[in-house]
């Protein structure tokens, strides 16, 4: 089976991420229970002005850090353009309608009406560069970041592309804000990102972001990060079943919990789903090093795309910042990571290993 490499990536997050691609240097911290992007202070260095005063919030956000990714993996035009995205342009979608009650369905104007839908993104950025070739969005709630890694995944499997464009986004409004917290998913009570896992309890901190790789099938000069695997599980698991699923899956390509350089976890702090993560930590990881990614990026639907950014870039600088360590252990090498992440009852599982030049395949 051909080996898939992540060729370059870029994220727009609630962190320092952006056009530096690298680790932040510190946490940005919030006094409320919900984590907003640091966008550029003007996207005029990536998106024509024109352009970009008709595009709400998401769509610069989207466009801007895939043609960023674009960039810093040195391509002009990938052979294909997927997104993953649960909620889409909800900005857009909340003034058309708005907008339709408001004007009483009179005189409604079309512009948030076309970029309310969620392949806009992928459309922009079509339409930026040209790009006529396979072009796919996916909304499949908690997996739609994992539903379009695998479509990219095969297409390049299947020889219909050499370089494919992935992304996950996805916004926060203060809308949905206020709705999430009513329905018990963010914490009413206010709580400090980095300390959640210290109060644990119902609901979590709501986050955002828009994160792009280019996947290729073509090994990238000096060091570069495969994609070893990705595997989806829908429902609730228990301890036994993580550890059987996690066996399995390092099972499949002859690797233990000790050839691990660390695990990334999807704690989010609500009782309800980290749960799952508690025992298994306790019995089967308990001599890997363990860290956390959520108090970066908060909670929302395409997190995962965050986290696999954060992982290569640990892998690429071979360092762990204090400030994501569960554990004191230091990891021996860094060199093969295990990423565990879920929303709601999504549950998605990344392999990646660090690969170089002189390294022996």
């Amino acid at each position: 089976m051909k080996r898939i490499y992540i060729r370059g990536s870029a994220s727009i997050s609630p962190q320092d991420t952006f056009l530096k691609n690298e680790l932040p240097d510190r946490l940005l911290l919030s006094t409320e229970n919900r984590l907003i992007c640091q966008e550029p202070a003007s996207y005029a260095q990536v998106i024509p002005p024109a352009r970009a005063r008709r595009m709400s919030r998401i769509l610069k956000m989207g466009l801007a850090s895939a043609l960023q990714c674009l960039e810093n993996s040195g391509l002009a035009q990938p052979d294909a353009i997927i997104t993953g995205t649960a909620l889409g342009c909800l900005e857009d979608t909340e003034k058309f309608l708005v907008a339709m009650i408001r004007d009483q369905e009179q005189f409604l104007t079309p512009t948030h009406f076309i970029q309310s839908t969620q392949n806009s993104v992928a459309a922009q950025i079509a339409m930026h560069l040209q790009c006529r070739h396979h072009n796919f969005t996916f909304v499949h709630k908690g997996f739609s970041f994992e539903s379009a890694m695998l479509d990219g995944m095969m297409l390049l499997r299947d020889n219909e592309a050499k370089n494919v464009l992935v992304g996950g986004l996805d916004e926060m409004t203060d809308r949905n804000y206020a709705l999430y917290v009513q329905l018990g998913l963010i914490r009413k009570e206010p709580v400090q990102a980095a300390h959640i896992l210290q109060h644990p309890g119902t609901g979590t901190i709501a986050g955002e972001g828009s994160t792009f790789f280019t996947l290729t099938t073509e090994k990238p000069v000096g060091r570069w990060i495969e994609l070893v695997d990705i595997q989806t599980h829908f429902g609730a698991l228990d301890p036994v079943e993580m550890t059987d699923l996690i066996t399995s899956l390092l099972d499949r390509h002859e690797w233990t919990p000790d050839d691990l350089s660390f695990c990334m976890l999807g704690l989010n702090g609500d009782e309800s789903h980290d749960r799952s993560y508690s025992q298994w930590m306790e019995k089967s990881m308990s001599n890997v090093p363990q860290i956390w990614y959520k108090h970066l990026c908060g909670e929302y639907q395409t997190s995962s795309a965050f986290a696999l950014w954060l992982a290569t870039r640990l892998l690429l600088e071979n360092r762990i910042p204090n400030y994501l360590k569960l554990n004191p252990l230091e990891p021996r090498h860094m060199e093969r990571v295990l990423i565990t992440t879920h929303y709601d009852n999504n549950f998605a599982f990344y392999v990646l290993e660090l690969s170089f030049e002189n390294k022996k395949d």
